[in-house]
């Protein structure tokens, strides 16, 4: 079984047709989306109907709920009212559909950020106890977390492996409201994560996808936005 983990498009069509390209080449089982679909100054209208159109499952992402409840003013504020314009009631109802988490098969499970409290952030810990908002793990170990943009692997004291699979469509972003380590991929390529089980074995790919980042940059600049052309272009925050 090999099942494709992608994270953050962020509006970015250019960089998700050619991932779902790559993803085709290499007879991938399945796809599952960590969220944060739409957020951004390029094409959310036609990255929101691929994704519908393909079926992908997913999870929702911090910013994904900031579209169904936008800020009213603010940097924010002019984004959401971009993307909320371009989107139809379909697509905002596919949005608000999506989970919070996934638990899939095995030991795998999948969320965005801390699926307990919904911030971008993730902390999930081996000693956190079950809740409505918190979900039981049930002795998962394998968690895919979105919000990073590169890749990244980290082992939790009870052995517990958490992967970030980075950023499809903004592999850099620098915000006041942000806080962590994975902000900068250091290249423009699209970016997921490929997991190959067999038996009890698995085995967890990197895979970077070149896709015409000088096209969403372009969008960027035309929406006014030079921070993420210089971030589309260069992968540096």
């Amino acid at each position: 079984m090999r099942v494709a983990v992608l994270s953050n498009i962020h509006g970015n069509i250019w960089a998700l047709e050619a991932v779902l390209k790559d993803i085709r080449n290499r007879g991938v089982d399945g796809i599952l989306n960590l969220g944060d679909c739409l957020y951004g100054p390029l094409a959310p209208r036609e990255t929101a109907e691929m994704l519908r159109a393909i079926r992908i499952e997913g999870v929702c992402g911090d910013l994904d709920r900031a579209l169904l409840s936008p800020a009213r003013k603010g940097e924010r504020g002019l984004m959401t009212g971009f993307i909320l314009s371009l989107l139809d009631e379909t697509s905002l109802a596919w949005l608000a559909g999506l989970p919070a988490w996934k638990a899939g098969e095995s030991e795998t499970f999948f969320c965005h950020g801390d699926p307990g409290t919904g911030a971008a952030g993730f902390s999930i810990r081996a000693e956190a106890p079950a809740s409505p908002r918190r979900p039981e793990r049930n002795g998962r170990r394998l968690i895919f977390r979105g919000h990073g943009r590169a890749f990244r692997t980290s082992v939790l004291a009870d052995g517990t492996t958490i992967v970030c699979p980075g950023s499809v469509g903004l592999p850099a972003h620098r915000s006041d409201r942000m806080l962590g380590r994975f902000l900068s991929a250091g290249t423009p390529h699209a970016r997921y994560a490929l997991l190959s089980t067999r038996g009890r074995r698995r085995d967890i790919q990197s895979v970077a996808v070149p896709y015409p980042w000088e096209t969403a940059a372009a969008a960027a600049l035309d929406f006014g936005r030079p921070d993420w052309a210089v971030w589309l272009r260069s992968g540096r925050a």
